[in-house]
């Protein structure tokens, strides 16, 4: 069931579906409309509140709102259940290595698995559950030095291709992890490289926990969290920042099957990619060109990579 919203004379809250549980909330607070006035509430006086977007583009974004401003009640936080998963294909052991198209290997690491071998893949937030309950990725793996960005991936991209601009300009911390999916991610922009016969110029893959939109939302749920998005700015000569920009590379990618609609368009891709990015979603303001091939995680992820492994 989709969300909805709730605003009484204490805050307005993003209520889970069918209950009467928060997921998020933004406090009103009062204020004073005159010199000398104590006695202001949140709704007796002028009060801004930013309502935050993002409820907006989840997958269950709220449908209706109940006003009550005479209720002072607070509604009780939601606790997302706790999902267990079964891995079905085999498991890779911490000793494992995961080959990139390139031929480079990495370290395999299975987060339930590694113990204090690596204490700093905590702050990566393995396993970790979001709002809606999806889990965070438990496979990864390590790049233990700033060098080991420069390896390639494909023939044409670069690890660090695959890396958010915003966290390397903020500094990196070694050692630093990435979820596996990233190898089949890279994998698929060479093909689609071979598909355009032009370079591709990528703005940003993975984004880690210490991205600032997680810093101030960890339960923030975006595809880049999973090391299954990309975004790329240019195709050859071709800067993408209009809408037949998007229409071409949403024509090649999803092979003249693009469906749209939605919060995220979708379409059929050979590539592996289920979702774009629109106009509409970037503020009409286009800037780069987004593709994402869903929220793969647990079990999926190790039939996601299979052929690397």
């Amino acid at each position: 069931m989709s969300t909805w919203i709730k605003l009484n004379s204490k805050a307005l809250y993003l209520m889970k579906g069918g209950t009467n549980q928060f997921i998020e909330k933004v406090d009103l607070v009062p204020k004073v409309d005159r010199p000398g006035a104590t006695n202001a509430t949140p709704i007796a006086g002028k009060f801004s509140l930013n309502i935050p977007a993002r409820w907006f583009k989840r997958s269950d974004p709220p449908g209706q709102m109940a006003i009550n401003l005479k209720d002072t009640s607070e509604p009780s936080a939601f606790k997302p259940p706790v999902v267990t998963t079964i891995i079905t294909a085999a498991t890779p052991t911490t000793s494992n290595k995961i080959k990139a198209p390139s031929g480079e290997m990495f370290e395999f690491i299975d987060s339930k698995n590694a113990g204090t071998s690596n204490p700093t893949l905590a702050d990566f937030q393995p396993n970790e559950v979001l709002n809606d309950g999806t889990l965070l990725p438990r496979y990864y793996f390590k790049v233990n030095n700033f060098k080991d960005f420069s390896k390639q991936l494909t023939a044409n991209f670069q690890l660090l291709e695959f890396i958010s601009d915003t966290e390397i300009s903020n500094g990196i911390q070694f050692p630093y992890y990435i979820p596996v999916a990233i190898i089949r991610l890279a994998d698929s922009m060479q093909k689609l490289r071979g598909k355009f016969k032009e370079p591709i110029r990528v703005s940003s893959g993975y984004r880690s926990p210490f991205y600032p939109d997680y810093q101030n939302n960890p339960s923030y749920k975006s595809a880049h969290r999973f090391g299954t998005a990309i975004d790329f700015v240019s195709v050859g000569d071709r800067v993408i920042d209009r809408q037949e920009d998007l229409d071409f590379v949403d024509d090649v990618v999803f092979d003249g099957n693009f469906l749209g609609g939605g919060n995220r368009p979708s379409g059929n891709s050979s590539l592996g990619f289920e979702f774009t990015e629109s106009a509409a979603e970037m503020g009409f303001v286009i800037h780069h060109s987004h593709l994402d091939m869903g929220y793969i995680t647990q079990d999926k992820e190790l039939v996601h990579v299979k052929d690397f492994l």
